[in-house]
């Protein structure tokens, strides 16, 4: 955590930075920084299910079915880089 302070509305507000860009600073409330959190988990587990597959369909003969990324994955990391051009 870079800096922590409080807003008008007493809530703590906390401030990351996201690009190489040291100037390019975004505020996230504690809600925002528990839902990134959330996706990071929901990110880290369907990658993890992900990798189990690949290496089902290898084990089955099926090498072509573990080529790429999972729809799943794909569209949560989508979701965070939405979540992070805000």
């Amino acid at each position: 955590m870079d800096n922590l302070w409080t807003d008008s509305t007493d809530q703590v507000t906390t401030s990351f930075t996201f690009s190489d860009d040291p100037a390019t600073i975004y505020s996230l409330s504690n809600k925002e920084t528990d839902i990134r959190n959330l996706l990071d988990k929901i990110i880290e587990r369907a990658e993890f299910e992900d990798l189990e597959h690949k290496q089902r369909m290898i084990v089955e003969h099926q090498a072509e079915q573990a080529i790429g990324e999972s729809w799943m994955c794909f569209h949560l990391k989508q979701l965070t880089n939405l979540m992070e051009d805000k």
